[in-house]
């Protein structure tokens, strides 16, 4: 290797763990308290998608909740360097949390890519449970798009997770025919749907509903002169992206839309506890319930 490709390299580094360190300082104390919150609400055994997973600095620092319940989560972002911060820090961590947080290099609107690192990425055969957008909605190019590609993730897991348990309950009907067992075939079926309930029904929310989709965002309640111009702009100084300026009532509008509201329904939305809560902006958390189709 010669002398200017070495330095080239040395560079490429440098600038690395340049831009990793500035957002850690900038996002990842925030998020960490967003991050708890919608992690200590999954089921144990859960696999999570977490859209914009960042350096995962934030996800790292909840990995107590992570190991304790033993949850998947597969992190995806579409900034190259953030991913290589978070490869580095995912090993840094050690091998025992590196058995359940994968990140790659992923564009959320290229389906095949993502159909792709889905399949490859998936542990056990664990159905993707719950997405996870955090900080990073007012990032999205086109918003209800992503929400509609989220929401059919879940619907196509949650079929493939039904045929799995109806064909469960055919062998557990099945045996020799003799119903004279005291109730022990019946009682092994109940133990049997407890043990995949809390290990394949993903999130939930606070009173035990299906809670597929978590959002975490700060939105603006007022706004001083010039910052929805000066907002997007921060980023060719910091290298940060904060995203455009939105307001609670601009995501509200996007939820209601044609082709979202179809196969989402609002199932909680309110300011996060200790999170931002001032004049200007308030942290709020939001959690989408994939609409069930009926069977005809």
């Amino acid at each position: 290797m010669d002398v200017t490709a070495s330095t080239t390299m040395n560079s490429n580094k440098l600038i690395e763990k340049v831009l990793a360190w500035i957002y850690n300082r900038m996002i990842v104390d925030m998020t960490e308290v967003w991050y708890r919150a919608v992690l200590e609400r999954q089921q144990p055994g859960s696999t999570i998608l977490d859209v914009g997973v960042g350096t995962a600095g934030a996800l790292l620092r909840c990995q107590d909740i992570i190991l304790s319940k033993k949850l998947h989560i597969i992190g995806i972002d579409y900034n190259p360097f953030y991913i290589t911060a978070a490869h580095q820090s995912i090993q840094d961590a050690g091998p025992t949390l590196a058995k359940y947080v994968q990140v790659y290099h992923c564009d959320l609107y290229n389906q095949t890519q993502l159909d792709k690192l889905l399949l490859d990425a998936v542990v056990d055969d664990n159905a993707v449970n719950t997405v996870y957008f955090s900080g990073s909605f007012s990032l999205l190019p086109n918003p209800s798009e992503a929400l509609k590609i989220a929401a059919s993730i879940l619907m196509a897991e949650e079929e493939e997770t039904e045929k799995k348990q109806s064909i469960d309950g055919i062998r557990d009907k099945g045996g020799d025919g003799n119903d004279d067992d005291g109730g022990q075939n019946d009682a092994a079926k109940n133990d049997s749907d407890d043990k995949r309930g809390s290990s394949s029904s993903g999130g939930r929310d606070g009173d035990g509903n299906d809670a597929n989709i978590y959002i975490t965002q700060t939105y603006q309640r007022h706004s001083p002169p010039f910052l929805s111009i000066i907002k997007p702009l921060i980023k060719y100084v910091t290298t940060v992206d904060f995203g455009q300026l939105v307001r609670e009532e601009d995501v509200l509008d996007i939820l209601k839309q044609d082709g979202v509201a179809d196969v989402l329904e609002v199932a909680e939305h309110g300011v996060l506890d200790g999170s931002v809560d001032n004049y200007w902006q308030a942290a709020y958390l939001s959690v989408l319930k994939v609409i069930k189709k009926e069977n005809n």
